[in-house]
């Protein structure tokens, strides 16, 4: 498995996705941050920043677009995986 210095994992609901947009800088991103004892996809507004949050961050909808592309693509491998029963 690659490993970075930053390791973000997805799959157990402890991870809180904000979106956000700041007008003065015309930024658009998302804010994750760590949870506890949530179910994937739950939301327990309102977010509150934490010093340990990261933060992605698009100035471009070009750059937006090649990131989304690129989670389209790890989606159909992981739907492929999931048919065939892989793990």
């Amino acid at each position: 498995m690659i490993k970075s210095q930053t390791w973000i994992e997805f799959g157990v609901g402890d991870i809180l996705i904000v979106p956000f947009h700041d007008d003065k800088d015309e930024v658009f991103g998302l804010i994750l941050q760590n949870k506890k004892d949530r179910h994937i996809g739950d939301y327990d507004g309102p977010y509150l920043p934490k010093e340990d949050d990261t933060t992605i961050s698009f100035s471009s909808l070009e750059s937006l677009e090649v990131f989304i592309k690129q989670l389209e693509l790890i989606k159909k491998e992981m739907q492929k995986t999931n048919e065939s029963g892989e793990k």
